[in-house]
């Protein structure tokens, strides 16, 4: 009688099984690294939308106010920002609860979603007198800077420049 095998030998399918773990022992480390550079430029990105949205409210003449106070004191201002992803709350930490900057801020971070790199779980926006840039976790400098300077000293009146020019004043203004 003539049997008739159709089916695959125990030293095939091994060669097959090895095959396959030496695919996976070469791609999986690629696959990771490009995941890791997705994380970081979707982080970039929102360090780019967090630092339109400070330079947005940091044109508000009430806002600047509020801010260059901290300017005058410690001559740069920072803080954090991170999101509660169950109940979609901002946090905030280095800028007052009931602070003009914050109210400007949170409408217009809304939308933000937290760091997608691992072991980040905040943003960090430092803001020096001479520049306003929006830094990742890691230190870098993301996106466009404008400058800040001082014009006059006994008026505290500072001046905001990028493509276009801001001026605005930390002293009180007076009404007629």
């Amino acid at each position: 009688m003539k049997q008739n095998n159709k089916g695959f030998s125990l030293v095939e399918l091994i060669i097959v099984i090895a095959i396959m773990a030496i695919m996976s022992a070469i791609l999986v480390p690629q696959i990771m690294k490009y995941m890791d550079k997705s994380r970081v430029s979707t982080d970039l990105s929102t360090c780019k939308s967090i630092e339109s949205c400070v330079n947005l409210a940091l044109t508000n003449d009430g806002v600047w106010q509020d801010v260059s106070y901290n300017w005058m004191s410690h001559r740069d201002l920072y803080f954090y920002v991170k999101k509660d992803n169950a109940s979609g709350k901002l946090f905030f930490k280095g800028i007052a609860r009931g602070g003009r900057f914050r109210k400007e801020l949170e409408p217009t971070l809304h939308g933000l979603e937290n760091p997608k790199q691992v072991g980040k779980n905040s943003y960090k926006v430092y803001i020096k007198l001479g520049t306003v840039p929006v830094y990742d976790d890691r230190g870098n400098a993301i996106g466009e800077t404008f400058t800040v300077k001082k014009v006059d000293v006994t008026t505290d009146v500072y001046e905001i420049t990028d493509d276009s020019e801001y001026i605005f004043s930390t002293a009180p203004t007076s009404t007629p």
